[in-house]
């Protein structure tokens, strides 16, 4: 398991086992080059909160806060940065272009997967994932999906 899988199992069990009743869902972009992401904001920037996260202690309290539906931030996507792996933007609204070829529906899919996987064929994103309660995140690399599992970790 590379560095990135290892810091999505740690923060994913977490939200996991802490945001059972309200949960969002949970976008994430692993970016190596911010500059060519196509996001813009989608709340104002003194409700967002301080950022970039700097361990991974951080990055685990400030999503699992941020995850919640009464929460102004759980709308959109989160960027990484992939090599430091702090979260550097949260909320953001993510339009990746769609190819121009066709892709292939291996399963159903939301928005959320979709711009989930059209934004990992682009140059500068290493990973994107999604996550909703249930043990499994779907991971998209090049436009390919993969499921990681994420165990239970007690809250008690």
């Amino acid at each position: 398991m590379n560095k990135v899988e290892s810091w999505l199992v740690s923060i994913l069990g977490a939200i996991d086992a802490n945001n059972r009743s309200d949960f969002a869902g949970l976008g994430l972009v692993f970016y190596t080059d911010r500059g060519k992401l196509p996001v813009h904001p989608l709340v104002r920037s003194d409700c967002q909160p301080r950022l970039p996260t700097k361990t991974l202690q951080e990055s685990m309290q400030l999503l699992i806060r941020i995850s919640r539906n009464t929460s102004d931030c759980h709308d959109g996507f989160h960027l990484i940065d992939a090599e430091s792996l702090f979260i550097t933007d949260v909320s953001q609204f993510l339009s990746p272009p769609i190819p121009s070829t066709s892709l292939t529906m291996e399963r159903v899919t939301g928005a959320r997967h979709m711009a989930a996987r059209l934004a990992s064929l682009l140059p500068g994103v290493q990973l994107s994932a999604v996550y909703t309660l249930g043990g499994e995140a779907t991971l998209y690399e090049r436009g390919e999906a993969r499921t990681i599992q994420i165990p239970a970790i007690s809250n008690t």
